[in-house]
């Protein structure tokens, strides 16, 4: 799965591609990082472990009777755009990327958090949603997503100078009246566990992997047993819904995977012990407006004869019995 490299290719500034790394198949969403229509994707297979006719099989089994000729002729297009006049547009869009990254490093409380690939502007404050929130309805900028520390803007070969120029200019303004607007009692550097666990700090300028004290062994959770084995207790024994404010939560063994989405990694997965960390996490979440996949709308206590909503709750987390 290599959806969102389907650029990689043609600069040595991004990383390399997983054909070149030698994956056996690969599949690249066109349109995300390319000039391509939504819901066009390439798949690339290297010869030699595959068997190219069990895939052409499963491919004439799944893929649809009425292929959309718009979205086939968008990647045609996308193709002969890239082979005519993508080494200009590749450089040129380097070009931008770089003036562009380097005047993000120098703002003061919103953070450029490097990337391996540098065509991914990464945001690092205090609240990302608010931050993803004033820039579209103040200043029109639609960013691809945001999380609780941090949101990512997507840029293409196709963006002008002047766009550019318009992101950071309301980065800028933003940056300068940070305290007023953003800033919580909780900095960038202080939601060290969330970070960590989506791995949204790596080597940079304005924030370094090393000068952060993190201990990971605070956030990675105990698993009593694999998923299979979790998946298969639940059919057997059933399930218990128990309401994230009620602490007898904290030890049970948790029945599905839950996970903030974007990015949609899980956060706790079946088998894993539920702890009072987790839930503190997803509940910021949930409180911050992202949204958190996986919960039970909190209409009734499994356990609870009372069929009665329980107010205040943000939801319920499905245990083991």
């Amino acid at each position: 799965d290599e959806a969102h490299g389907a650029h990689f290719k043609f600069s040595c500034e991004f990383p390399q591609t997983a054909v070149e790394q030698g994956a056996d198949i690969v599949i690249n969403s066109v349109h995300k990082t390319l000039p391509s229509l939504t819901q066009t994707a390439v798949m690339h297979i290297n010869y030699g472990y595959v068997n190219v006719s069990k895939v052409k099989r499963y491919w004439n089994i799944y893929q649809s009777t009425s292929p959309s000729y718009i979205l086939m002729g968008s990647i045609d297009r996308c193709m002969s755009i890239i082979e005519k006049d993508g080494e200009y547009l590749f450089e040129n869009y380097i070009s931008k990327l770089k003036i562009l990254r380097n005047k993000l490093g120098q703002l003061k409380n919103i953070k450029l958090i490097d990337s391996d690939d540098i065509s991914k502007i990464v945001i690092g404050c205090d609240n990302a949603k608010k931050l993803y929130d004033i820039l579209l309805k103040k200043y029109g900028i639609q960013l691809e997503m945001s999380s609780l520390k941090y949101a990512i803007a997507m840029t293409s070969i196709f963006d002008s100078a002047e766009y550019y120029d318009r992101f950071y200019n309301a980065l800028c303004e933003i940056d300068r009246m940070y305290n007023d607007i953003i800033s919580e009692s909780n900095s960038v550097n202080n939601n060290q566990n969330y970070a960590e666990r989506y791995n949204i700090f790596n080597n940079t300028s304005s924030i370094k992997k090393a000068d952060i004290k993190v201990n990971i062994a605070d956030f990675k959770n105990e698993a009593l047993m694999s998923i299979a084995k979790a998946l298969n207790e639940g059919d057997k024994n059933g399930y218990d819904k128990i309401m994230m404010n009620d602490s007898s939560l904290y030890g049970r063994i948790s029945a599905k995977m839950v996970y903030v989405y974007p990015p949609g990694i899980p956060i706790l997965c079946p088998g894993e012990i539920i702890s009072e960390n987790v839930v503190n996490i997803i509940s910021k979440a949930i409180d911050n407006g992202l949204e958190v996949v996986g919960l039970e709308d909190n209409l009734k206590d499994s356990r609870n004869d009372k069929n009665t909503k329980n107010e205040g709750c943000k939801g319920a987390f499905v245990c083991l019995k």
